[in-house]
């Protein structure tokens, strides 16, 4: 079975692009424009990794990875923006609380979004074995 991978943009643009990588890669991606599509996609879905922009109409991408992370089977979050740098506060914050496993700016390279889906995979199965412990 294929890991799933859940991508979160409100540009058509970057949707397309990830799930074309990503489904090359061999995942099954699933793609939503706002936050409010997620949450119906996560009520009866899970999954490994979630690839979520920071700023999308309806909802702040971190907020959004703050309401993943009160779910049983939370997917590992990486947040893309093309506002913020890794070194921001919001993505340094994010990433010490937990709700983020990692940062990639627009414009993204392949290879970055391939090494993030492999870490947010490791994380996930990680997640999933300290549940069921």
């Amino acid at each position: 079975m294929k890991p799933e991978v859940l991508v979160v943009d409100d540009e058509p643009g970057v949707c397309w692009a990830l799930e074309n990588v990503l489904t090359r890669s061999g995942f099954e991606v699933t793609t939503a424009y706002t936050g409010e599509e997620v949450v119906f996609l996560l009520e009866d879905h899970t999954y490994e990794v979630a690839f979520v922009d920071a700023k999308l109409p309806d909802i702040d991408g971190m907020q959004l990875a703050s309401e993943m992370a009160r779910l049983d089977a939370r997917p590992a979050v990486v947040l893309i923006s093309g506002y913020y740098y890794g070194e921001d506060r919001a993505v340094q914050g994010g990433l010490e609380a937990g709700l983020i496993i990692g940062f990639i700016a627009k414009p993204f390279s392949l290879e970055e979004v391939r090494e993030m889906v492999k870490v947010g995979v490791d994380v996930s199965q990680q997640r999933k074995v300290a549940i069921r412990t």
